[in-house]
């Protein structure tokens, strides 16, 4: 879990104005998008963010919370080490993709 959290804390810093709270429990966590500079959700980015890992072969859940704007982050709990860590990789390319 300490990999997990630490890379998603990583990608939330790299995109401070864009990422809220991230709520991370073992193997799952929940990442706040909201729009820029606010802590308004923002769905549309989080959708963009989840469809650019799809683009990219990370299968993720769709967008969840009150206005759909958390992307749920859930690998399986079986995961290696090593494909935990490469899907980490694809996702945080996706938010810098999206993101800029």
């Amino acid at each position: 879990e300490p990999m997990f959290k630490t890379a998603l804390q990583r990608t939330q810093a790299k995109h401070p104005g864009v990422f809220g709270c991230l709520q991370c429990r073992g193997l799952v966590a929940g990442l706040q998008v909201v729009k820029p500079g606010t802590r308004e959700p923002d769905a549309e980015t989080a959708t963009k963010i989840n469809v650019a890992c799809f683009q990219r072969g990370l299968l993720m859940f769709a967008p969840v919370g009150v206005a759909g704007e958390c992307l749920k982050i859930c690998p399986p709990l079986s995961i290696p080490e090593e494909m935990l860590a490469e899907s980490l990789q694809v996702f945080d390319e996706a938010c810098d993709a999206v993101l800029g």
